[in-house]
């Protein structure tokens, strides 16, 4: 929900993806290697769950940070004008 004016950060996509990877490639090595393998994989499941959560809200995070960007310039539009 980028609008004019105002950008994400280019590293935004690093945040979601690299990190999501190497943590997805720990666990699955830890799941191969323990003998409670269906324990893990339901504590697997319920970490993907909160990681989707928390992308989520960093989402709405960085398009609230660029909707009051925006509405600071209009305010500093109308100030001027």
């Amino acid at each position: 929900m980028a609008t004019a004016g105002y950008t994400r950060p280019q590293n935004y996509s690093s945040i979601r993806d690299d990190d999501d990877e190497a943590l997805d490639i720990q666990i699955e090595s830890d799941i191969t290697r323990s003998s409670t393998g269906d324990g893990v994989k339901k504590l697997h499941g319920q970490v993907q769950e909160v990681v989707g959560v928390m992308k989520k809200n960093i989402d709405r995070l960085l398009d609230r940070d660029v909707a009051l960007n925006n509405l600071m310039t209009r305010a500093d539009d109308l100030e001027t004008s």
